[in-house]
């Protein structure tokens, strides 16, 4: 489910739009931190999720864009934390983009935080997720 945040919260600034799982996606609109995107910014975030997968994968680089210019080597001002790391693959792993052994895909990861990792990134926030029952892991 495509959200917008209606304030800064979880990494994300106001206005972003990004996906989440329809559970989360209710709770935080319970909390009013988000709303369900409009067709529009639906739109928007799905061209510019695709632009960036082709810019990861080398397909177009756009010089102007700053995934042009710094694509999947990540460039300067990429850095993004383990923390960061971690929450999205969580939102990755509820909405369902997961490798075939289970782990949160690394564009999924990409697309979330709009910035690009490695897949050594996503495997150590991935073991710590997973080591760490006290950590933002929901189970019922």
């Amino acid at each position: 489910m495509l959200i917008v945040a209606k304030e800064r919260f979880n990494g994300r600034d106001a206005g972003a739009v990004f996906e989440a799982a329809e559970a989360d996606a209710e709770k935080w609109a319970g909390m009013n931190l988000c709303r369900e995107a409009t067709e529009e910014e639906a739109g928007e975030y799905e061209a510019e999720r695709e632009a960036r997968r082709k810019a990861a994968a080398g397909l177009t680089a756009d010089p102007a864009s700053p995934e042009g210019s710094a694509g999947a080597s990540g460039g300067q001002g990429t850095e993004v934390s383990a923390e960061e790391i971690m929450a999205a693959a969580q939102m990755a792993v509820d909405a369902g983009d997961v490798t075939a052994n289970g782990k949160p895909t690394v564009e999924a990861i990409e697309a979330l935080l709009e910035k690009p990792i490695t897949a050594a990134q996503r495997d150590e926030a991935w073991e710590r997720m997973n080591a760490d029952p006290a950590g933002e892991k929901e189970e019922e």
